[in-house]
């Protein structure tokens, strides 16, 4: 796997939406397994496991981006509240 690949299959995993519980999903949308990705692209340490460490970059990608909307789209977020805005853009 090149740079190119690599960088493309993290960024697959990571922009797919938490779970109603801010975790990362144990499948793609399109139902691969994201244990299966994790250990393929991502190395475990000592304290974390494959997926545990692709998960910080999930929650991560998706917490910035709820954070994000409010300002990028403020009337949006005056008429529907911040809460409902994030669901919104987040549903799948």
């Amino acid at each position: 796997m090149n740079l190119d690949q690599l960088q493309r299959a993290v960024f697959d995993v990571v922009r797919q939406p938490l779970t109603e519980d801010e975790r990362m999903r144990e499948h793609t949308l399109d139902g691969r397994s994201t244990k299966a990705i994790a250990e393929e692209i991502v190395k475990p340490n000592d304290r974390l496991t494959s997926v545990e460490r692709l998960e910080i970059y999930n929650r991560v990608y998706w917490f910035g981006f709820s954070l994000r909307l409010p300002t990028t789209f403020p009337d949006c977020a005056r008429s529907l509240g911040r809460k409902l805005l994030t669901k919104f853009f987040s549903a799948t």
